[in-house]
């Protein structure tokens, strides 16, 4: 009977528990926009940084990626990609962007995955014979 009433008692426990609330860290939805994207990504926290960079590295890629899927899908050459040069790591590509959104408070309220799209094009635009993959 004690262990019936137990079971109970942490039921009702869990019940009547408020749920945790999310941390400053719990949210790292780097797709909402420009100034979003810049009040999470200007951190001394390695983590965040990191994920930044994860993000920045996976969007190039997958802008890559979508230009030669589009080309073959179309079945034509591929004519223009996004040109990381092999120099440059994706941190810096990261500072760049971030320089970029600074530099333009007018795109900050836009989705940041548009206005990232924007940079890169613009910054690393390049022909099918020049493509390469940036250094890790």
């Amino acid at each position: 009977m004690l262990k019936k009433w137990n079971m109970l008692f942490v039921a009702l426990l869990v019940c009547l528990t408020p749920p945790a609330q999310p941390q400053s860290g719990d949210k790292l939805d780097l797709k909402q926009t420009g100034k979003v994207f810049l009040a999470m990504c200007e951190t001394t926290d390695k983590v965040v940084h990191n994920i930044c960079v994860a993000y920045v590295k996976g969007f190039t890629e997958g802008a890559q990626l979508a230009l030669i899927y589009q080309s073959a899908y179309d079945q034509v050459p591929l004519k223009d990609t996004v040109c990381v040069p092999g120099s440059l790591s994706y941190g810096d590509v990261l500072t760049g962007f971030m320089i970029f959104l600074r530099a333009h408070p007018e795109k900050q309220d836009m989705p940041s995955n548009a206005v990232m799209l924007e940079y890169l094009t613009s910054m690393y635009h390049c022909s099918a014979d020049e493509y390469r993959s940036p250094k890790q």
